[in-house]
């Protein structure tokens, strides 16, 4: 049996893919339980699609149900990398400026507000506190609903205009 222990975990997160791909080969090797878990991780994060793809294929061939499921809900990813997380910082911030907003009685304001949220990190529509505060704002009890009336506000401004504002 091969151990899964911090050399193997560290070669995840490399920037060389080689060293991920060998990373994964082994976790598909083993019978550990925790290597489901991190090849989950991979096939949702990977920056390289075609490592998405391969841990997908490990992981289903472990467990099709699990892997599904757990792919499905879209767990949030454990790491992001730098300018991810400063992507998501700055969405979560719009998201609390547009309840603001919405709570100072502008509610049109505070859909503007959530649509560039969602414009500057497209993930955050997973996050169950964006879910929460589109929901309210939007007056729409489905998540898919809130998300569809969000999105539709700044339909055809450019990536650059709803990061800076403008």
């Amino acid at each position: 049996m091969i151990a899964i222990d911090k050399h193997l975990v560290k070669q995840l997160e490399s920037h060389d893919i080689r060293k991920r791909r060998q990373a994964v080969d082994v976790l598909n090797e083993t019978s550990d339980p925790i290597a489901l878990k991190l090849l989950l991780t991979v096939a949702r994060q990977d920056p390289d699609s075609s490592m998405r793809a391969l841990a997908l294929m490990y992981a289903e061939k472990r467990n099709p149900e699990w892997a599904e499921t757990v792919l499905r809900v879209g767990a949030r990813p454990l790491v992001l990398n730098p300018a991810a997380r400063a992507a998501r910082k700055r969405a979560l911030d719009i998201t609390e400026a547009a309840l603001t907003l919405y709570e100072a009685d502008q509610p049109e304001d505070a859909l503007k507000t959530l649509a560039r949220a969602l414009a500057v990190y497209p993930d955050i529509e997973q996050n169950p506190y964006f879910l929460s505060v589109a929901c309210e704002i939007t007056q729409e009890e489905e998540d898919a609903g809130a998300l569809a009336v969000v999105s539709r506000q700044e339909r055809g401004k450019s990536f650059f205009e709803n990061l800076f504002g403008r």
